[in-house]
């Protein structure tokens, strides 16, 4: 029945072939079809466009004998077309290889197409978008897997896929782990505690050590996303790492408000740094901050330095950008037009709904986090592998869109973190303020906050005592990184090392988790306990807590 489908396919290709030759004969050996007594100027077309034209025609033509002559080696071979399919069949073989051919032209030749134009990063962006879009693997009717597929199964895969489309819609999501899998209590953020406070904007969770013998670490997420990514599962949660290791630990909640500013996220950080401190004892702590949480952390360390208080003894910065000049492609975007939008909307609408949010960080990396769940689940009717990362990603928050905008302006437009001075609530405030050892964490294929961004951005802090670690995995996965997974490797070096001239990934990479070497960086800095100034608390209810289960913003 399958070879009865492709009975014309060999005709099809045959016509494709002869069009795409039609369209060389037009437009590419355009001297030929020219007279010889027509003079052609010598400065209307470079040389290189000549050899351009000449190097797709010779590639064009390879690929059409290759597939004439049954020959089993590809003139480009790709991942995403491993399947046997798509050499089996001289129609799928052409329009892959074709495809392929097309995307080697415009990585190889565009600026010579366009001559001395040149292209924003934003025009960039999305001509790379399209060029990943029109993927013949991405449609029913050019995907050989796909339609093999569905005769197999008397159209069940295609039944199940538009159902999964169905329900994706109504979700204004792709739904990228089955649902049901993960439920945060049940399987995920399972790490024992209480919450021991909480206002309007967060809950404080206490995780206990039975008996700690370093000083307590207090985490910051990032305030657009749930907080457990760093209390997965039990094999991969940071909290549990650090309990293992002799810390008490904290963690922020954060339950989003439609109308509260940067501000109330920066001196929240404040304010339950000192409750922390009293509940504890200790006059120092360690502090933690992720992505945006690591934003915040910065600022309340440099407002904690002008107010003369000595309060956190090491800082850790988990993919926190500092210097927002390589701030990648979400940072072409975020322009001064953008932030006015934002601040517009927001006498409209105050929020920016999560699967807004999603959505933006998925077409970073569209390829991977769009179009391979269209073509597994639309196109094959599959569901995906449960992954808890996932699961949380998946987990949207809203966001008020002031606090945003105020975000997006102070780094991405401003780049307050490499100015010497400015003005922020009445402060003036620096880096150069920030005196307490850090340990700094990039991801060598973050896509969100590129590891330049941080290291390029060390120098503002001259006073500080910093370690940089670079580990090879992305946004997510680099930070979720136990020791366990001996796959993982990563870089790590101590700035003043580095600042003699040395480049970070001439460094020799250490195999495993970047955890082990910042838990042995921590034992570095001390914390007095004071037993006197310890105050009691009642536990309010069991972690996770209530906040973590609403994701809507309210007033």
């Amino acid at each position: 029945m399958v070879n009865k489908f492709y009975l014309q396919q060999r005709e099809v290709f045959f016509l494709l072939g002869y069009a795409t030759h039609v369209f060389s004969a037009i437009i590419c050996p355009y001297r030929v079809l020219i007279p010889n007594t027509v003079s052609i100027p010598s400065n209307s077309l470079s040389s290189d466009f000549w050899a351009m034209v000449t190097d797709i025609r010779d590639r064009h033509l390879d690929i059409c004998n290759r597939i004439i002559r049954k020959d089993p080696s590809l003139l480009y071979d790709d991942g995403r077309f491993s399947d046997n399919l798509w050499k089996r069949y001289d129609y799928f073989h052409y329009i892959h290889q074709l495809y392929l051919l097309f995307c080697d032209f415009i990585e190889r030749y565009l600026g010579v197409l366009f001559f001395s134009y040149h292209f924003t990063d934003i025009q960039n962006y999305l001509l790379k978008e399209w060029i990943v879009a029109i993927n013949p693997a991405n449609y029913f009717f050019t995907n050989p897997v796909a339609l093999t597929e569905s005769i197999r199964s008397s159209g069940e895969t295609v039944r199940r896929g538009l159902n999964l489309l169905s329900r994706d819609i109504r979700n204004i999501d792709i739904g990228r782990v089955p649902d049901g899998h993960f439920k945060v209590g049940d399987n995920l953020a399972t790490t024992p505690g209480v919450v021991v406070f909480k206002t309007d904007l967060y809950e404080i969770i206490s995780y206990n050590h039975p008996s700690p013998v370093h000083p307590p670490i207090v985490f910051f997420p990032a305030c657009v996303n749930k907080f457990y990514i760093l209390d997965l599962q039990k094999e991969n949660s940071l909290v549990r790492f650090c309990l293992s290791h002799g810390h008490q630990v904290f963690m922020l909640s954060w339950y989003n408000r439609k109308y509260f500013t940067l501000k109330n996220y920066v001196y929240a950080l404040i304010d339950s740094m000192d409750i922390i401190r009293k509940i504890t004892g200790y006059d120092q702590l360690h502090v933690l901050g992720y992505c945006i949480g690591g934003f915040l952390l910065y600022m309340a360390l440099m407002i904690l330095s002008s107010q003369n208080r000595d309060w956190v003894c090491s800082a850790t910065l988990l993919t926190s950008m500092i210097n927002s000049s390589y701030s990648g492609i979400l940072g072409s975007f975020i322009q001064k037009e953008t932030i006015d939008l934002i601040k517009i909307r927001s006498n409209i609408d105050p929020v920016i709904y999560g699967h807004e949010l999603s959505w933006m960080f998925a077409f970073i990396r569209s390829d991977s986090l769009v179009w391979s769940y269209v073509r597994e689940r639309y196109l094959m009717g599959r569901e995906a592998e449960p992954f808890d990362i996932l699961a949380w990603n998946a987990d949207h928050i809203d966001v008020s869109a002031i606090m945003l905008a105020e975000y997006l302006e102070l780094l991405y437009l401003k780049n307050v973190l490499m100015q010497d001075y400015f003005f922020w609530d009445g402060y003036s405030i620096s880096s150069k303020m920030i005196t307490c050892p850090m340990y700094l964490i990039s991801c060598l294929r973050d896509s969100i906050v590129p590891w330049k961004s941080v290291y390029s951005g060390i120098s503002s802090f001259p006073n500080a005592s910093i370690r940089f670690a670079l580990s090879c995995a992305g946004h997510t996965a680099g930070v979720v990184s136990p020791p366990h997974n001996t796959k993982r490797s990563y870089f790590a070096e101590d700035y003043s090392f580095l600042a003699k001239g040395k480049d970070i990934l001439s460094c020799s990479p250490n195999q495993g988790s970047w955890w082990l070497d910042w838990c042995k960086w921590l034992r570095q800095s001390h914390a007095f306990k004071n037993n006197d100034h310890e105050y009691p608390y009642t536990p309010l209810y069991k972690a996770p807590g209530m906040y973590v289960f609403k994701g809507k913003a309210n007033a």
